[in-house]
């Protein structure tokens, strides 16, 4: 049975669920709409391979294969070509689908950069210090068909959250808390603090100076500004990443003058935490 609903390219959308058998388009649907993002659905089943033309509307956006399974070979053609113009990949996959042609193109293109694990996903994103490096980020899920509806809406809503800059992160974080959506919340904790610590380690690996010369480049500085401007209530929230950072930061390899710097960084941080700002 193929699905009732007909692909239609929407430039507001953020991103494309592509499917191809009954169960993963149903699954798509379905957590499409629990996640409340406005997400484009394509059917290979109903429209074909998909082409390399429409596969690249979606640069910088999220192309999402819920579960990886036998695809046209034009459509994971397709999917490559998006890639290379800076669209972004979420796959759910298991050790048997990655040998599969468009598992391969999953795994193939998250080696490219670091990958690190965040809220059950696997993350691939470059090192923000090497400018030649892949732009796009890859998400390695579980299959649709084992996380399930749920599973696959918190799929979803990570990945959105990771592809929003550290300002936009920052203020779901606040948003969240705000209105009491604890899980929305914890989402964008876990992704803004995976990120900052990231930006630190990413220093150390290319003997940046980053922190050190011109920390207003930096992600972390982002936060901080928002934290200037904070009510005192959004002060406690942001607050409590002290912690975690500090951490990080202590933990550092490489130059002392990195680990002091960031320490500088951090105080306005560790003055939230502590109630004084």
């Amino acid at each position: 049975v193929k699905s009732a609903e007909r692909f239609a390219y929407n430039s507001s959308s953020k991103g494309m669920l592509l499917v191809n058998t009954a169960d993963s388009t149903g699954l798509a649907q379905q957590a499409r709409k629990a996640s409340g993002l406005g997400l484009d659905l394509y059917d290979e089943r109903q429209e074909g391979a998909l082409s390399s033309t429409t596969a690249v509307k979606y640069a910088n956006k999220l192309i999402i294969v819920p579960e990886a399974g036998p695809m046209k070979s034009a459509t994971v053609v397709s999917v490559k070509a998006a890639l290379a113009k800076g669209a972004h990949l979420l796959v759910g996959l298991d050790e048997k689908s990655a040998k599969l042609e468009i598992g391969v193109a999953a795994t193939e293109a998250a080696k490219k950069n670091p990958v690190r694990d965040l809220l059950g996903i696997r993350l691939s994103e470059r090192n923000i210090f090497k400018v030649d490096a892949s732009k796009s980020k890859i998400i390695l899920s579980n299959p649709a068909s084992v996380i399930g509806l749920e599973g696959l809406k918190n799929a979803l809503q990570i990945s959105d959250i990771i592809l929003k800059p550290v300002s936009d992160k920052t203020k779901e974080l606040l948003a969240a808390t705000a209105s009491g959506d604890t899980q929305s919340a914890g989402f964008a904790r876990a992704a803004l603090l995976s990120e900052l610590k990231q930006e630190m380690l990413d220093d150390v690996i290319v003997s940046g100076k980053t922190f050190e010369k011109t920390p207003s480049k930096l992600k972390l500085t982002q936060l901080l500004t928002i934290l200037a401007g904070a009510t005192a209530d959004e002060k406690k929230i942001l607050g409590t990443l002290h912690e975690e950072l500090e951490t990080q930061r202590a933990a550092l390899t490489g130059r002392d003058a990195r680990k002091v710097a960031i320490l500088q960084i951090l105080a306005p941080l560790k003055a939230a935490s502590e109630g004084l700002l």
